[in-house]
């Protein structure tokens, strides 16, 4: 019986394998014939380098410009996903259309823009309302995240927080704190950066398509987060190959812009490969939803059914 239940998931992995290249390949083939979708996107991190850099003008006793400030930041942010995330919608939507000539996908794609401003008016509130609880829960990941480290890892004198935070926003005081801790506090360190990036990595995972079930299904933020946790868990071995490829490629190129950081034509590269990337994974996220987030038939939890 068990070497039957293993050869059996075995072949439902191979299937997901399958699925998750046709996946990959679908998503990859919508966006480029879309490429418009990315503009937007680098006009607003445009636009919000610009009101960053602004902060600094703005004196620290000056509260209420401040508050201001980051509230139209944050309005104009959910305006912008719940606009953005549309454009995701409608290229997919029009992956479905039958044999549609080079001039019709050009059209169609420049033609997207168009439901960006009417998406705004319909998604604003969702967006929002799941952009806050996203921080809201978020938050309470943080909160156990620290119950438990403090209570399964703990933290030594060296390893105060009001330590760590005081040389946090300086690398040379970073490397000089990491290399005058002793090798029991550098383990400990080192665990509680693998339980805090596990932890996070949890509730990534599980919120992954959050947002394309609110934009797809047209649901509210409370109802989309279900939807969402259904999908995440329909196909695990998808899902779970999706999540991890995302953060190897994320990771790889981090990697290859700090080793090349003195070099600005590969940092300007490695920017556009950073954009290019979380533009392909949005994608990739909502083919996944829009094709197999309903599907359970056969899914390997049957199996324990």
């Amino acid at each position: 019986m068990d070497s039957y239940l293993f050869a059996i998931m075995i072949e439902d992995f191979n299937r997901e394998v399958i699925i998750l290249r046709k996946i990959l390949k679908k998503a990859y083939e919508v966006l480029r014939n879309n490429l418009i979708i990315i503009q937007p996107f680098i006009f607003y991190l445009l636009l919000i380098s610009i009101f960053m850099g602004s902060v600094h003008n703005i004196s620290a006793g000056i509260k209420p410009v401040l508050i201001v400030f980051l509230v139209s930041v944050f309005a104009l942010s959910c305006a912008f996903l719940a606009g953005w995330l549309q454009l995701f919608q409608a290229a997919l939507r029009n992956s479905f259309k039958e044999a549609p000539t080079q001039i019709e996908k050009v059209e169609m794609s420049f033609a997207i823009l168009r439901e960006f401003l009417p998406a705004v008016g319909r998604f604003f509130v969702p967006i929002t309302v799941a952009v806050i609880l996203y921080f809201v829960l978020f938050f309470g990941v943080l909160k156990l995240t620290v119950f438990l480290g403090l209570k399964y890892i703990g933290l030594s004198e060296n390893l105060a927080p009001e330590k760590i935070l005081a040389v946090f926003s300086d690398k040379a005081k970073v490397y000089a704190f990491v290399t005058s801790l002793t090798e029991a506090d550098s383990e400990k360190l080192l665990r509680w950066d693998v339980f805090f990036l596990f932890m996070t990595g949890v509730f990534s995972y599980l919120t992954m398509f959050w947002f394309p079930a609110i934009m797809l299904n047209g649901e509210n933020a409370f109802k989309a987060l279900w939807s969402g946790l259904k999908a995440t868990f329909s196909r695990p071995f998808t899902t779970l190959g999706i999540f991890s490829l995302y953060w190897v490629t994320n990771l790889t190129v981090s990697l290859l812009g700090s080793v090349f950081q003195s070099i600005f034509l590969v940092q300007i590269l490695n920017l556009m490969l950073v954009v290019f990337i979380t533009v392909y994974f949005i994608m990739v996220n909502f083919v996944y939803f829009e094709e197999y987030s309903g599907n359970n038939i056969s899914g390997w939890t049957n199996i324990f059914r």
